[in-house]
């Protein structure tokens, strides 16, 4: 009897915990209600159709195709994912904030955005070629779009690089950008890749050097191997 009282204890403790998770993430809920300011993007709706207005939380649970437009996002407003993605355009970014899983493939990039810190493999940019070395193979980066990525960056951001970055040109760095990876005891730029490199950027080329640091432009990592 005592073993059956336990069982019911635990399910209804197990149940209740369940409910308070869901909960609070109610974003994950179809009944969700957008919060102040939030707008919820409908994915019967084109996404430019959404996202002009100023100063509001657009929240993208749904996979948008731009179908290859420009849109441009409302001023001083917040991009939040939460499981959608954007592909397939060009995104014009206004004094803008991305937070949450941000998911953005096969986009161009313009304008300024405002976060503080950035993961890199929030765009994907393989440009769908392959860089092999002895056994090791990985994707090719677009430099383009590397590049406009870089230039949406306020000064002082940390870029932070969670995979390897194959890269066949060289790029401008034109503020304070700050690198950083994953292990603080391995460096992040690479003149030769290594079956055991995880992540960082690896030159695929002969040019000289990946970043070229121009006037007012300045590169800090957390080492050079």
């Amino acid at each position: 009897m005592k073993k059956i009282v336990s069982l019911l204890v635990l399910s209804l403790l197990l149940f209740c915990s369940c409910d308070t998770l869901l909960e609070a993430s109610p974003i994950g809920n179809s009944n969700y209600e957008p919060g102040e300011n939030e707008v919820l993007l409908d994915s019967s709706k084109t996404f430019a159709s959404q996202v002009g207005d100023s100063e509001k939380i657009y929240v993208i649970r749904d996979t948008f195709d731009l179908g290859k437009a420009e849109v441009s996002i409302g001023k001083n407003s917040i991009l939040k994912f939460a499981g959608g993605s954007v592909k397939n355009g060009t995104v014009v970014f206004n004094n803008t904030k991305i937070t949450g899983y941000p998911n953005f493939t096969a986009c161009n990039y313009k304008g300024n955005l405002t976060n503080d810190e950035v993961n890199l493999d929030w765009f994907n940019f393989d440009n769908g070629g392959t860089y092999s070395y002895y056994s090791i193979s990985v994707p090719k980066q677009d430099p383009v779009i590397f590049q406009q990525i870089l230039d949406c960056l306020k000064s002082g951001t940390q870029l932070n690089i969670n995979k390897i970055y194959a890269i066949n040109k060289p790029v401008k760095i034109t503020k304070k950008i700050y690198l950083k990876g994953a292990d603080k005891s391995e460096g992040i730029y690479a003149s030769m890749i290594t079956q055991n490199m995880d992540y960082g950027f690896f030159n695929c080329d002969s040019f000289n050097s990946l970043f070229i640091v121009e006037n007012g432009g300045e590169i800090s990592v957390q080492g050079l191997s």
